[in-house]
């Protein structure tokens, strides 16, 4: 989701406003099939009124002009707005489902269809459940409005939007003066609150978000869950769900770009710690837990979680969770961290995560998608998880799949950011585009790159108004990290993709002894029908080629290492005589996993390290 924080008091870099033209390379593969197959696929099964989802139906309930019961998932509006965002980024005319989300909301602004359909009935009132995730309904209208505004289709929708957060607003204020608590499960209405100020300017859309966060402080026995167990300005490490987590801090880091509150700054510089530095995955998933007990509870105050973060280095690959949600989740504040404070370990996140997640999360064409992440797959696990291990084309909770669609339109936005005085690269595409800095500089920039498979990035600058201004190219964190101002006479950048081994912290027990293979920002794993028992050498050397994956031109990698000549059939066995045997390893980039068939899959692999005497022996 993009910001608009070019008004923002405290905002030290701004996202680009202005439209970045993007074609070609694998971000242009993945955005075409967006727009073409999956936003297709995911409105024909949002259409269907007689589908599980059913959430066009429910609007045209709602606005009594069909009969029927609400059916779905309560946060169904929601996923409908981000699948429209995405549309509206593509270009695409939402008008029909504007005009029609206006005519079903009531008359004090209120909107969520399972509310509206259920109190004609007399069966249901508004907020008696924080899990029918009514705010996070609006959030998502108020983003899908700013977005459509900004493709000039945004008037239908912003009345309705306006309509909405001063609902939302009185209904806030009048909490506060009662001190009454209240939270919201994956609050995307901290976001969305946030740009309808930006959008409109109107004082109140920024109190109702600072009172949305504060009234957090009243609630009592909360959640690890739902991050309001311990007080918002006392937090200083990740727990519980990942979605409503980062999803939290985004819209906290979107209060702090427009008050400059140091207090809550230090929360988010601490727990963004936290995330990347001890319960991240290296592929940018965030979440590792299925459903269970909080590991910060007791033995007797345990509380219940799901798609969590863990301990410190809690990070299992089998079972790692993952949702997709979560890391798109993460860009979201990463994105607005890189707007409070200009360091490219915010925008190598938003890279790490977008190739080796949200591109992992959903096929090449686009119709099958994962909503967990998994780092590992064996042939059988011997327990039951509940969501497929393998993309499915759908599956009862659609959050992930359309938060996909209009992410990948977004994409083109992440590629650079302003200054007063400079221009930040963020992600490396072909693209191009019209910047307009603070300074006065204007000029036309056209980015040429094969990245990631290739590490040149030059720069064409055309129409340029001659007001002095930087070009500061990021320096990705495997190359040293950081930003290089480049020669506005000759712009250009070559970064080393040289294949290497990444060891995990010790205390990651879970691949003590192994190693992931990157090149670039890439994350590369081994698919096989049977992958116990592999190992590689520590000095492996790669072979390079490109290889056609559905359609897809990647870069493969090739090697020599060995496999056990057998691995035990029980929980323990004696070794015996087992030998290691040398064979042909080939790997794939992780994010084109899955597209061959059931078979195995694993991103860690033991290593074999050469053995080196000690300085003591003779």
């Amino acid at each position: 989701m993009i910001t608009d924080t070019s008004r923002s008091t405290y905002a030290k870099a701004h996202m680009l406003t202005s439209q970045v033209a993007q074609e070609g390379g694998i971000i242009g593969k993945r955005r075409d099939s967006a727009k073409n197959s999956m936003i297709p696929h995911l409105l024909e099964i949002f259409s269907d009124p007689d589908s599980f989802f059913h959430a066009l139906e429910n609007f045209r309930i709602a606005a009594g002009e069909s009969e029927g019961e609400f059916r779905g998932n309560v946060y169904g509006d929601g996923d409908f707005y981000k699948l429209l965002e995405g549309m509206v980024l593509f270009g695409q005319d939402i008008s029909e489902y504007a005009a029609l989300i206006e005519r079903a909301q009531e008359k004090d602004g209120y909107i969520s269809t399972k509310q509206i359909i259920a109190s004609r009935k007399g069966q249901m009132v508004r907020h008696a459940d924080q899990d029918d995730f009514e705010e996070y309904n609006f959030g998502h209208l108020f983003t899908l409005t700013a977005a459509a505004q900004r493709m000039g289709q945004g008037e239908t929708l912003l009345r309705v939007s306006k309509k909405a957060a001063d609902y939302l607003y009185n209904r806030y204020l009048m909490a506060l003066r009662d001190k009454k608590a209240m939270s919201a499960v994956c609050p995307s209405h901290y976001m969305g609150l946030a740009e309808l100020y930006r959008l409109t300017g109107e004082d109140r859309y920024l109190s109702a978000l600072k009172a949305a966060l504060e009234l957090r402080k009243y609630v009592l026995n909360g959640t690890d869950d739902n991050q309001d167990e311990i007080p918002l300005l006392e937090q200083r490490e990740m727990r519980g769900h990942a979605v409503r987590a980062t999803y939290l801090y985004a819209g906290v880091a979107d209060l702090c770009l427009e008050t400059g509150d140091e207090a809550l700054e230090q929360v988010l510089l601490s727990c963004w710690d936290d995330m990347v530095n001890k319960k991240m995955y290296i592929t940018g998933g965030l979440g590792a837990l299925y459903t269970g007990a909080s590991p910060f509870g007791d033995l007797i105050n345990s509380k219940r979680v799901h798609q969590a973060f863990g301990y410190e280095y809690q990070l299992p690959n089998i079972t790692a969770y993952n949702e997709t949600c979560a890391s798109l989740g993460g860009i979201m504040w990463a994105s607005r961290m890189f707007q409070l404070f200009p360091e490219s370990r915010y925008i190598d996140y938003i890279e790490r995560a977008a190739y080796n997640l949200a591109f992992a999360a959903v096929s090449p064409d686009g119709n099958k998608y994962f909503y967990e992440n998994m780092l590992r797959r064996t042939r059988e696990v011997g327990y039951f998880l509940m969501w497929p291990r393998e993309r499915s084309d759908t599956f009862k909770c659609f959050c992930c799949p359309t938060n996909l669609s209009r992410f990948m339109a977004h994409l083109p936005q992440y590629a650079f950011f302003t200054g007063d005085d400079a221009l930040y690269t963020g992600l490396y595409m072909p693209c191009k585009t019209h910047v307009s800095l603070k300074n006065g500089a204007e000029f036309d920039i056209e980015e040429v790159t094969d990245y990631p498979w290739d590490g040149h990035v030059s720069f064409n600058i055309k129409n340029w108004n001659n007001t002095p201004f930087r070009l500061l190219a990021r320096v990705p964190a495997f190359n040293g990290g950081g930003f290089r101002e480049l020669d506005i006479n000759a712009p250009e950048i070559t970064f080393d993709m040289t294949p290497r081994l990444i060891r995990a912290q010790a205390k990651l027990e879970e691949n003590e002894s192994s190693v992931c293979v990157m090149r670039g920002p890439i994350v590369y794993c081994a698919e096989d029908e049977n992958l116990s028992g592999l190992y590689l050498p520590a000095n492996a050397e790669f072979a390079e080629e490109k290889a056609d994956i559905c359609g897809e031109t990647v870069i493969r990698l090739k090697t020599r290492g060995w496999r056990l000549s057998s691995t035990p059939a029980g929980l323990y066995e004696e070794v015996g005589e087992t030998a290691l045997i040398e064979q042909e390893i080939s790997l794939i980039p992780y994010f084109e996993w899955d597209n061959s068939g059931f078979k195995e899959m694993r991103i860690w692999i033991p290593v074999r390290y050469d053995i080196k005497k000690s300085s003591n022996e003779v």
